[in-house]
């Protein structure tokens, strides 16, 4: 027996096929947007959960000298912080202002801390996701919403959350000054290391190693214009005398 296929209805049965399968593609697609959405926001919550969880009990020990350093005048905070705590008085004017912004408690005092976590958070999840992309950025996020060493610095009204957040701004910085150059970045750099020194004695070696680092990994600005001057000399010559058959190298081998 001889079967007869009619083309225009076998390329019919096809279309409906491939259309078919985009459209399963396109809802899948979109359930695991959903998914993802879903996992987030679920992620933010509980991690803005642990980061509130017991911010107004009773102080401790070190932050207690954080609420004397900051609970006279400005130039007290300033005085105390030098003497007492030997560090820069940068976190410890924050508190200062929080103090007479809201009133003194310990709400107040841990608020600098609350919200510098938060934006530690928030910058790890910007950062990844600019240099390395959406998936790592999402499990970044996650892993630093559980993470026990931010959620401790979120809590406690010690410069260390401060300390993260600019520390964190200097690696992005860091990382996007060699991946793609620009001025923006290297200010987030520059100035995220200066930060990072200003906001905890304890980071400014990890600043210093970085930067010392990095001048064997970013290419200087006469590098970069040599560079770019090359290519462009040889586009241009390359444009004007194209390489005959002879100087190509052939991938034959004997």
């Amino acid at each position: 027996e001889i079967r007869r296929v009619d083309p225009v209805v076998g390329g019919t049965r096809d279309l409906v096929s491939s259309k078919s399968d985009m459209s399963i593609a396109a809802v899948d697609s979109r359930w695991q947007a959903s998914a993802w959405v879903l996992a987030l926001l679920a992620t933010a919550v509980l991690g803005i959960y642990l980061r509130l969880d017991g911010i107004g009990s009773s102080l401790w020990l070190d932050e207690f000298g954080t609420l004397w350093a900051a609970e006279g005048s400005l130039a007290t905070t300033w005085q105390r912080t030098f003497t007492f705590h030997g560090q820069t008085p940068l976190y410890y004017t924050l508190v200062w202002g929080s103090i007479r912004l809201f009133g003194e408690s310990e709400i107040s005092v841990r608020s600098s801390s609350l919200l510098f976590g938060l934006a530690t958070w928030v910058a790890i999840f910007l950062g990844v996701t600019s240099v390395f992309g959406k998936v790592a950025g999402r499990y970044a996020f996650v892993l630093a919403a559980f993470d026990s060493t931010l959620i401790s610095a979120s809590a406690n009204a010690r410069p260390y959350g401060l300390a993260l957040f600019f520390l964190t701004v200097f690696i992005v910085g860091f990382l996007l000054s060699g991946t793609r150059g620009g001025r923006a970045h290297r200010a987030l750099w520059i100035l995220g290391g200066a930060a990072t020194a200003w906001a905890h004695y304890l980071l400014y070696p990890v600043e210093r190693l970085l930067s010392s680092g990095s001048r064997a990994w970013l290419p200087s600005r006469r590098e970069r214009g040599l560079s770019s001057r090359a290519l462009s000399v040889s586009g241009r010559r390359n444009a004007e005398h194209p390489p005959s058959s002879r100087e190509i190298p052939s991938a034959r081998t004997d």
